[in-house]
């Protein structure tokens, strides 16, 4: 949540909570409005030198819009990207070189080629990795993924009873002889 304490907003911006319907069908995205030379930040401690970090976010704002969205580390002070925005809600992803410190901008506006001056927000994340994954729900998990499960009963309906192919690939790491596989 883009309202949390953790989030730091320069004076001009006004941050308000749980005000729009997110991609998750919640009345849980973040409003935010601003005006010249205004940014959210949030201060990332753990030293991650020589890691590649994804960060992403979801964002809704006018149509032909432009926000930058930035990392600054002790080792790489200007890593950015510029999204047009849609209308919709779009995902905007910036990977970039971890290092010391992060300091992380959803949008900053002091940066030349924004034009944005509101945005709806919902669903940042913070990840090791070259890309960001799907997004990870945590309103009422820990920090990590929940295991993915996968079931389909009564498929006779999509597959006939005597007819299809069906190929599975997959390796089993620590399983023993003679245990079971659900």
């Amino acid at each position: 949540q883009l309202t949390n304490a953790v989030w730091v907003p320069t004076s001009g911006i006004t941050m308000t909570a749980n005000t729009n319907i997110s991609p998750d069908g919640y009345q849980n995205a973040d409003s935010a409005s601003w005006g010249a030379n205004d940014y959210l930040y949030y201060v990332y401690g753990p030293n991650t030198t020589g890691q590649t970090l994804s960060f992403s976010f979801y964002a809704k704002g006018t149509a032909g819009d432009v926000i930058v969205t930035r990392a600054n580390t002790d080792l790489d002070p200007n890593q950015q990207i510029n999204t047009t925005l849609t209308g919709e809600w779009q995902r905007v992803t910036l990977t970039f070189n971890g290092g010391a410190y992060i300091y992380i901008y959803p949008f900053d506006s002091r940066q030349t080629g924004s034009t944005a001056t509101s945005l709806q927000l919902w669903g940042a994340q913070l990840e090791e990795g070259a890309y960001a994954t799907s997004y990870i729900n945590t309103l009422s998990a820990v920090l990590t993924r929940g295991k993915d499960n996968c079931v389909k009963t009564g498929v006779s309906s999509l597959i006939g009873q005597t007819e299809g192919t069906v190929f599975v690939e997959f390796k089993m790491n620590g399983q023993s002889v003679n245990e079971d596989i659900y």
